[in-house]
């Protein structure tokens, strides 16, 4: 009896070392457990830091390059309505009067796509800046009227290589598909900006009636103005 409640007191001990022992290596696992999420968060906050200097970097980048892209765009419109002389056109445009409500001219610079482009609209009078496209909305002779326009603005002050005035327009069949109001009004905006602007304007048509038209809008003894009919190639007549 005696040695068996020896022996179960060993076994007793001996199974209280194990569970003790069973306990420390559940507390070592749960250490290392512990320990290897540490680690993994270490290194994730790690990885965290350097994306966030990453993000930062490029986003700095990104505020480089739309504060240089608006610069340009800025650049480019003040070039666009130079270039063109705009307010020029808008004052030869309603000389001619081709529109009753859409008169003010302007170019914009879209950049919202790959291939930036320049848009012609036109604003209303009375609907403050509702805007169309006129190519979409305009007959053929408004069309023709806001070209011309666009033109003649341009023309008017182009220089030579040595940046010298040229002094003189060159204008082929201007009034295709004009009523007669509009080429009345061409006719006169044209005396005008030849006197006044002393240039040479020099007109070709084909058109009879506008050729006599002329003669009676712009008299060569008020004027100083000539008249020349082409007969056939290489001739030319006093018309």
């Amino acid at each position: 009896k005696k040695m068996y409640e020896q022996s179960f007191e060993d076994i007793s001990k001996h199974y209280a070392q194990l569970k003790n022992i069973l306990g420390m290596l559940e507390q070592y696992g749960n250490s290392l457990t512990l320990g290897l999420k540490y680690n993994q968060n270490e290194a994730k906050k790690v990885e965290l830091s350097n994306k966030e200097k990453i993000l930062e970097h490029e986003t700095h980048k990104r505020d480089l390059i739309l504060d240089e892209k608006n610069k340009l765009q800025a650049y480019l419109e003040d070039f666009v309505k130079g270039f063109f002389q705009l307010d020029l056109i808008n004052k030869l445009y309603n000389t001619i009067d081709p529109h009753p409500e859409y008169k003010q001219i302007d170019f914009v610079c879209d950049f919202k796509n790959k291939d930036p482009r320049l848009n012609v609209v036109m604003y209303s009078i009375n609907k403050g800046h509702n805007t169309i496209v006129p190519n979409l909305y305009f007959s053929t002779a408004q069309i023709n009227i806001l070209s011309f326009c666009i033109f003649l603005a341009k023309a008017l002050f182009a220089k030579t290589d040595r940046n010298e005035d040229l002094g003189c327009v060159f204008i082929d069949d201007p009034i295709q598909a004009l009523d007669d109001i509009n080429v009345l009004s061409m006719i006169d905006l044209l005396r005008n900006v030849a006197f006044s602007l002393n240039r040479q304007v020099i007109l070709t048509t084909h058109d009879r009636n506008f050729f006599e038209l002329l003669k009676k809008k712009v008299p060569s003894d008020l004027f100083g103005s000539r008249f020349l009919e082409l007969k056939q190639r290489g001739v030319f007549s006093e018309g």
